[in-house]
């Protein structure tokens, strides 16, 4: 079967999939705005699985339907830049921080730099405390967030708004 690739909401390319046997072979082929490193994925039905990067616009891989099995239904693919400036969100972990985090906060990656979201509240206490005068209150999700940013592991001043 043959699938749409997209780079943000532009289709870009193809991608083939085919049973090989009891696995499943990936052929893609996309053509990138622009030169250099691009990592795409397969998205099922909740599911996504990363299949590599291109080699001039094109990746073929073979995964066993173990591997392929938690996808469901193939989607589509995507592809992104490895030099993207906005990686998503994420739960936040010990290696992100060297304070403690409250529960549910978020970091992502910016190059050198990290930020990092952690969920406040107007009634509770102020997270991070140590570093609220470097802390940036922003709305996200339907909630606000105190927003602090690491660089090389250092808190830096919050962003001009």
């Amino acid at each position: 079967m043959t699938y749409p690739v997209y780079i943000g909401d532009r289709a870009a390319g193809t991608m083939t999939v085919t049973a090989a046997g009891e696995d499943h072979l990936f052929e893609v082929i996309c053509h990138p705005p622009e030169p250099g490193l691009w990592r795409v994925w397969v998205q099922g039905e909740g599911q996504r699985l990363s299949l590599g990067l291109l080699e001039g616009g094109r990746l073929r891989r073979r995964f066993s339907r173990r591997i392929t099995g938690p996808l469901g239904a193939i989607r589509w693919a995507g592809a992104e830049s490895c030099a993207a400036k906005d990686s998503p969100w994420r739960p936040a972990g010990p290696e992100d921080c060297p304070l403690p985090l409250p529960p549910g906060s978020l970091c992502r990656r910016e190059g050198r730099r990290v930020r990092l979201a952690a969920p406040y509240d107007r009634e509770g206490p102020f997270p991070l405390t140590e570093l609220f005068c470097l802390a940036r209150i922003r709305a996200m999700d339907g909630g606000l967030w105190a927003e602090y940013r690491f660089e090389d592991g250092y808190p830096v001043p919050p962003e001009e708004n």
